[in-house]
């Protein structure tokens, strides 16, 4: 499944997902760090967008939920956002794959700047539902130049789950290794 963020509240989204990365990550015990493989590719390279990979255990992203994914640099205290990633993730291990740009319209980072990422569920509940949590089993991430070129990748490492998000624990940070 392939998913998109719709021309309708794009900038109202993206404006809400960069501040809730700021919020979020300053919560304490709100955030949980943890390390894992990653590497930039070959040379140094310019990257503008992504390829995520995000597999779902026993609890569902639902569709009225997201995603925010913050490429962490080594030069700024908070991540930079892309944009955010929308559900419906269905439970029971469904592997889901999201081609995803940085938030501010042609952003682009040197690969071998990139030091991991944050992911923050935002749930938005409704009269009839509460809030969403949402249990991830794994996450990979492809980082590519305009030309197409892998120029970084990284690893979570598998689980099950790897990471449950909640209310009280919405984000997840992983740190590169290197």
């Amino acid at each position: 499944m392939k998913l998109t963020t719709g021309a309708i509240g794009r900038r109202a989204r993206t404006i809400a997902a960069a501040a809730v990365i700021l919020l979020t990550a300053g919560l304490a015990g709100a955030v949980t760090t943890t390390s894992a493989g990653a590497n930039p590719i070959g040379s140094c390279g310019s990257v503008s967008k992504f390829t995520m990979t995000f597999n779902t255990g026993g609890d569902d992203l639902r569709y009225n939920s997201e995603v925010i994914v913050g490429i962490k640099v080594s030069y700024l205290a908070q991540p930079i956002p892309l944009k955010p990633v929308f559900g419906q993730f269905p439970n029971h291990t469904t592997k889901v794959k999201a081609d995803i740009t940085f938030a501010t319209t042609g952003q682009t980072v040197n690969s071998c700047y990139i030091r991991g990422q944050h992911l923050t569920l935002v749930s938005h509940s409704t009269v009839w539902e509460g809030p969403d949590n949402w249990d991830m089993n794994s996450f990979d991430i492809v980082g590519y130049t305009s030309a197409g070129v892998v120029k970084y990748q990284h690893s979570s490492g598998p689980g099950a789950p790897r990471f449950r998000f909640t209310q009280s624990n919405p984000t997840l940070v992983l740190n590169d290794w290197a």
